[in-house]
């Protein structure tokens, strides 16, 4: 398996939306993140945000997104399996 460059864009795209969603951000606010820290424009930043969405769900890491209606409120919450964290570069 070809080694992974932990600083290219794929890589940080993967760790923002990782820590974005374990932060509750939104998709929005994790574009915009992607798109500054990589300095690409909002599409290439949604699509990278798409992709990092992707892998973690194809690794088993970001299990699902469930939304959770109590009375008035509505909470996003994002399940993960943190045991599998350090395996996003294999």
């Amino acid at each position: 398996m070809a080694e992974v460059n932990p600083n290219s864009k794929q890589q940080r795209a993967i760790r923002l939306v990782l820590a974005g969603k374990q932060a509750g951000k939104s998709r929005k606010v994790l574009i915009q993140e992607i798109r500054e820290e990589c300095d690409m424009s909002d599409a290439g930043a949604a699509t990278y945000y798409q992709n990092a969405v992707q892998k973690l769900r194809d690794q088993g890491i970001l299990k699902s997104i469930r939304t959770v209606v109590t009375d008035v409120v509505v909470e996003k919450k994002v399940v993960m399996d943190m045991s599998l964290l350090n395996q996003t570069a294999e």
